[in-house]
């Protein structure tokens, strides 16, 4: 056979459910440059404990799980993991975890995890959430009834049912959603001279449940048709050819428009063929090979949540990630205009600025609103390892003008004699996000002089449940005068003839100048 192997421990292809969950992460459509690309990111050196590294996989939460052969564990790397000398976030390894000849990888609907030994030859689970360390596996499948004979690829349908390649007994045996700890036996298998098996290493599956096999020494993919009948079942197409460039065919895996990717460990390249792709020597719609992509005995492929490409690499053994098209919004942020969004896979400079703001300059982007997260200059060079929006920073120009927001300032109309005037809608603030205060000044009696013994007039603050209730609050005192906590700002008169002045401010802040305004009423 032309498999590599470290003793008795063949190399893996990462195997996830194709189209479907790759590890538990639905897969996006992909737009990785093919050609000589070098990687994004690399996962390199005696910290991250890559070990032979096998498989790749990705959970719901976006963290990277690698299988290493060499170190009998499993490695775990948070979601945006830094290029470099990385250290792993968890590792599994220990006797308790059984994990013996560790190859494939691949999670359930549920979270859990699932990784097939080559040398027990078991597949081992473990419950979401695993803790770092020597941890014992939930479940074992395991024992003659399995028919399990150097278990790699794994794979999961829609229904949670487990698909597990058999290099040594060149077979795919299948195991029922929540199957039982021990040496439970498959509901169907896939095996004989007409299946056309041949060292199978990986598999998955496409959205309409289709299974796909690669056969490392057959240099081919084989199909079979969803629902395909347990036994010799040939398949449905068979993907095979000088043309195709498989060589050693080990990781499969689809993306959301059912692209097939394959990681081809004796040519050191991927490849990847069309949704429906003939049956045949067909070649690939893209290749991504050469000296600097960084490919050296890639083994397993999967893809993030955002659609950048992750491949295993054995020796030495690395991580490499390729970026796929990304996304940036533009967000005006209380600017007017409009801009596309920008398209890229690899770092290029943004798109100019072409939004604007009466009395503001433009002062950047920033990937929050508030401007508390990464800012980024106006045509700076983006990642594009991920697609986000980036939110438009602006400026005030000195000595803009505070004015209050909306029609929240009540000057307009009469306060009545005897009655109730509402001088402030509730929450009253200036385009400065000031709260604009009340003070009522120069009150005195139309008609006889002014007497303390009465009271002749009341602020007080009211919602609209309060008002149903003939019940309010007092206001309470601010630099810029009365305000409410909740509801809005009333005055109440009680008969008098009166002359008052009603004033409403804000002071200075920043570049803006204070707000003021004030009217004078006679009840």
């Amino acid at each position: 056979m032309r498999w590599l192997r470290t003793g008795a421990a063949a190399i893996i292809t990462t195997v996830v459910t194709a189209g479907l969950l790759v590890g538990g992460v639905a897969s996006p459509s992909q737009a990785w440059a093919g050609g000589n690309t070098a990687p994004t990111k690399t996962l390199s050196g005696a910290a991250t404990g890559l070990n032979d590294s096998q498989a790749v996989a990705f959970d719901a939460a976006g963290n990277m799980y690698v299988t290493n052969q060499g170190g009998a564990s499993v490695t775990m790397y948070p979601a945006g993991w830094a290029s470099g000398n990385t250290a792993p976030t968890k590792t599994l390894q220990g006797a308790a975890t059984l994990i013996d000849g560790a190859v494939g990888i691949a999670f359930d609907a549920a979270g859990n995890m699932y990784v097939s030994n080559l040398n027990t030859p078991s597949v081992t689970m473990y419950a979401a959430g695993w803790a770092n360390g020597n941890t014992a596996p939930t479940k074992t499948l395991t024992g003659a009834a399995t028919l399990l004979n150097g278990p790699m690829g794994l794979a999961f349908d829609a229904s949670d049912n487990m698909y597990v390649a058999n290099v040594n007994g060149n077979s795919v045996t299948v195991y029922s959603s929540g199957w039982a700890t021990g040496n439970t036996a498959p509901t169907k298998t896939l095996t004989g001279a007409a299946t056309l098996l041949n060292n199978p290493g990986g598999v998955g599956l496409d959205s309409a449940g289709n299974t796909y096999v690669s056969n490392i020494n057959s240099d081919s993919v084989t199909m079979y048709t969803s629902g395909w009948a347990t036994g010799n079942t040939a398949p449905t197409k068979t993907l095979t050819g000088a043309a195709t460039l498989l060589s050693g065919p080990f990781g499969l895996t689809f993306d959301a428009a059912d692209t097939m990717y394959v990681a081809n460990i004796n040519g050191n390249r991927v490849t990847a063929y069309a949704s429906g792709w003939a049956t045949g020597n067909t070649a690939p719609t893209k290749t991504l090979s050469g000296a600097a992509t960084g490919l050296n005995l890639p083994n397993g492929v999967a893809f993030d949540a955002d659609g950048n490409m992750n491949v295993t690499n054995r020796t030495p053994s690395t991580v490499t990630m390729y970026n796929s098209d990304q996304t940036v919004t533009f967000n005006a942020n209380g600017g007017s205009g409009s801009m596309a969004p920008q398209v890229a896979d690899a770092p290029t400079a943004l798109t100019a600025n072409a939004f604007t703001r009466t009395g503001y300059t433009f002062n950047g982007w920033n990937t929050q609103a508030g401007g508390g997260g990464t800012a980024y200059a106006d045509g700076a060079t983006y990642s594009f390892v991920s697609s986000g929006t980036l939110f438009a920073q602006w400026k005030a120009n000195s000595g803009v003008a505070q004015n209050p927001v909306g029609d929240c300032v009540k000057s307009a109309g009469k306060i009545p004699r005897r009655g109730v005037k509402q001088l402030m809608a509730p929450v009253c603030k200036t385009n400065a996000g000031q709260r604009v205060g009340v003070t009522v000044r120069d009150v005195s009696l139309r008609k006889s002089a002014s007497r303390g013994d009465v009271r002749y007039y009341t602020l007080f603050c009211q919602t609209t449940a309060q008002a149903k209730r003939g019940v309010w609050s007092n206001p309470k005192a601010s630099g810029n005068g009365w305000i409410c906590k909740t509801g809005a700002l009333k005055i109440r008169t009680y008969g008098y003839k009166l002359k008052l002045t009603v004033v409403w401010k804000a002071s200075a802040v920043g570049t803006y100048s204070a707000y003021k305004a004030s009217h004078t009423y006679k009840t």
